[in-house]
């Protein structure tokens, strides 16, 4: 089983490449990568189990399953590259925000095997989320060798194409979310006299732990909320002050705006 990586300068290319070399899923030079920024490629250099390739379609021809790693204004060009190269006999893998089986479909043919995939920046470490989706050329056995690569960086999900949109807003791009409220704690407490470095500390800390509370408490999130809220108290305070500024509106809005504008890349 060979796998192909298009667009593999990129970080998230890194992490899959990582992810699948220490998971031993295929043996020596099964894996090939190819990126039109060959800079970027020279980190596999003294990777053994790695092919560079010299084009797209290169890759293409020498893999089962092609990872397509581009941004979404891309992925059009680098699917016309390789629509020579493509059979019933590869499945191609899309990470591509907004971009629809059907859309893949169009730029190469009617019965192309599309594996759709919404991964997150934190796979870089090992704690991904991710949502696929499949076309119906795809089989089980097929997707299951896709879906076992980002589960094992983390967690995956299977899902409906309909929904992935709102697992970019969800997982996709909240990442970020958290990195501004991070930052926006942490600077206000650097204004309030704590070093910033130790501000970061505290609070990753809290991040984490409060999401490992999240997944393995038998409590809600309100009940947990309630639990650290005592009436009268520090908490409550602060929790006060975020429903003045309607902190669940914004919150949601920025969710929405998220998924809709995925919705606008798929329709154009």
């Amino acid at each position: 089983m060979t796998v192909g990586i298009i667009g593999a300068a990129g970080n998230m290319a890194a992490a899959i490449v990582k992810n699948i070399i220490d998971s031993d899923y295929i043996k020596n030079n099964e894996l090939c990568v190819y990126d039109i920024n060959t800079d970027g490629l020279i980190k596999y250099e003294n990777c053994g189990n790695v092919t560079i390739c010299k084009t797209a379609k290169d890759c293409t021809k020498n893999s089962n399953y092609i990872f397509l790693l581009v941004k979404p204004n891309q992925i059009s060009d680098a699917l016309l590259e390789i629509k020579s190269e493509l059979t019933d006999k590869k499945i191609i893998v899309s990470n591509a925000a907004g971009t629809t089986i059907d859309a893949i479909k169009k730029d190469t043919y009617e019965k192309a095997k599309v594996i759709r995939v919404m991964p997150n920046t934190p796979m870089m470490v090992g704690i991904g989320a991710s949502g696929l989706c499949k076309s119906d050329e795809v089989s089980d056995e097929e997707f299951r060798f896709i879906f076992d690569i980002y589960n094992n960086a983390g967690v995956a999900i299977e899902c409906a194409e309909e929904q992935i949109n709102t697992v970019t807003a969800i997982s996709g791009s909240g990442s970020a979310y958290v990195f501004k409220f991070a930052e926006a704690v942490c600077r206000e407490a650097e204004e309030l006299g704590l070093p910033y470095e130790k501000a970061i500390t505290l609070f990753t800390y809290t991040l984490s732990g409060a999401a490992k509370m999240i997944n393995e408490s038998d409590d809600s999130v309100k009940e947990l909320i309630s639990k650290v809220t005592s009436p009268g108290g520090t908490t409550l305070a602060a929790l006060n002050s975020l429903d003045s500024e309607n902190f669940d509106k914004i919150i949601k809005n920025a969710v929405k705006a998220c998924k809709n504008r995925a919705d606008e890349l798929g329709s154009m």
